[in-house]
Parts: structure tokens; sequence; C-alpha cells
């Protein structure tokens, strides 16, 4: 499986989607808020950003306080910071409420503020397991005098999904899943780090993708070899008839119809053919008693 991240100010890193915060006045960038009464260690957030709001029950009615984000992932688990401020009038618990697909979910989350300002970072919420592997929708909410810091979401999805899916998208997933959160953690651990979501290919999809590229190299160099081989042997027929010609003649202009041999009385080597100025030469010469034999017309 490959786990994929949603986090609250980049989205998903492979669907370049972004959560919806309902109102938008309601909502801040916790890491840039100095209006904010809750101020978190950023080092110790996801990518260093959190959305923070709360819905007072001085709220109009009717105006929730809400997280809306979509993915398509087999299992979800969301993460927030749980904050637990010691002063009276800053609103440090948590009652949230869950939706998928416009299902209202049986699972709730709740959270006492125990005033000991300790904040407890990458605190599972919500996790979600056995979803069917299509695209969802999923909606958090914050119920009244409830705060909500929400840091970021992971979901995950069938590794064979991913590869064949989209092979570009698979270098923004992680190569395994990430260690899951304590929600009891008091002292805050470092949070999974973005630039660490890479992705790996699995062995047989390697194997794969060497034969597609190895078994065209193997055929061009068989069918190379034996084009080479014919074309070689041809070139060595081809040279040897121009040699033998070459060797011995091929006049046109005294045989049209091509070549002509001519053995004297004393071997069977064959002698190259004439020409016809050198033929009416022949008709004056005189014997060579070196060579044995007399050359006539």
């Amino acid at each position: 499986m490959d786990t994929r991240y949603i986090d609250d100010q980049y989205g998903d890193l492979v669907g370049n989607v972004t959560p919806t915060y309902y109102p938008e006045q309601k909502w801040s960038q916790g890491a840039g808020c100095n209006g904010c009464a809750l101020h978190p260690d950023p080092t110790q957030a996801f990518d260093y950003t959190w959305h923070d709001s709360t819905h007072w029950s001085t709220d109009p009615d009717g105006e929730t306080v809400s997280i809306l984000f979509e993915f398509t992932g087999t299992s979800l688990d969301v993460f927030c910071i749980l904050p637990n401020p010691s002063g009276p009038t800053t609103v440090g618990d948590y009652n949230l409420m869950f939706e998928l697909d416009n299902q209202l979910l049986e699972q709730t989350f709740m959270h006492a503020n125990n005033r000991s300002d300790i904040f407890e970072f990458n605190a599972n919420v919500l996790s979600l397991q056995n979803l069917s592997l299509v695209p969802h929708v999923f909606i958090m909410m914050a119920g009244v005098d409830s705060t909500l810091q929400f840091d970021y979401a992971t979901y995950t999805v069938p590794r064979m999904i991913t590869s064949s899916s989209n092979p570009s998208s698979s270098l923004l997933t992680s190569s395994s899943p990430a260690a899951t959160p304590s929600q009891n953690s008091v002292t805050g651990s470092a949070s999974p780090s973005q630039n660490s979501v890479t992705s790996s290919a699995s062995p047989s999809q390697n194997s794969a993708i060497a034969a597609v590229i190895i078994a065209p190299i193997v055929v061009a160099t068989f069918v190379g070899t034996i084009c080479l081989g014919v074309a070689l042997q041809a070139c060595y027929f081809w040279y040897k008839r121009h040699w033998h010609l070459h060797q011995y003649g091929w006049q046109d202009d005294v045989f049209p119809l091509g070549l002509s041999w001519r053995k004297n009385s004393q071997t069977s080597i064959p002698e190259p053919l004439q020409t016809r100025s050198s033929f009416q030469q022949s008709e004056n010469a005189t014997a060579h008693s070196d060579f044995g034999y007399t050359m006539h017309g």
C-alpha cells in the first residue's frame, strides 16, 4: 500500500486538491496568525503549518465550522493538534463530528482541556479502514464551544493502482505507510516531512520494465547479425565474380554474346581475351620460342 498526504495548507501532494474551509472568514493559517490565542511550535507540525478555528456558541445559527476535502483511497486518518491552554477564556476542548460521502458517521472525537499548556501533536482524531477504492468526500465539523487545529490527513491506495493509473504521480507517494502518531503523546513528536514522501517501484514492476527494454534490443541484435551475415556473403560472391571477370576478361566488342575462352595447345589455363586492335596486330606476330607456341590471327 502507498500512503498519500493531505496537508492543511498545500493539500493532496498527488491529487493537487487543497482542503476547503467553511466559513472562510472563521479560519486562520495558524503558523502566521498573530491574533490567535493558541500558538503551537511550528517545527512540530506537519510541514510547519496548521489551520485554526473555534466554533463559539455565539456564532450565527447554521454557521458550522468545517473542513472538506476529497480523496480516493481505502483508508483515511485525520490528524490535529490538541491544545491544553491554561487561560480561563481560551477554548481548548474538542468536539468533532464527521461525514463521509453525505453520510454522518457514528464516530466522533472529544478532548477535554487539561490546562497543562502542553500541545499534543499528531493526534489521530479519526481512523477509517476498509473503504471502497472510489472517490470520497470527507467533512470534519466542530461542535459548539469546540476548537479545531487541523494539521494533515493520510489515505492509502494499493501500490498496483498507484503505479498503473499514473506512473508519474507515484513519485509523490510514500514507499511505506507512515507510522501512526500516538494520540496520547504529551511532549509531542517530530512531524513527518513532505520531503520524505517519495516512491519506489516494486520488484515485479522493475522486472516488467526491464523486459520491455531488453527484449527489443535482443531481437534487433539477432536480426541485425543475420542481415550483416547475408550482406557479407553477397559482397563476397560479388567480389569473387568481379575479380574472375577482371582476371579473364569480358569483351563484348569481340564476342557480343558474352564471355569466351581460348586455350593454347600446351596448357589448359585460360588466357584473357584480346581486343579487336590487338587481334589485328597479332597477325604479324612471330613465334616465341621461349614459350614454345605461336600466336596466330
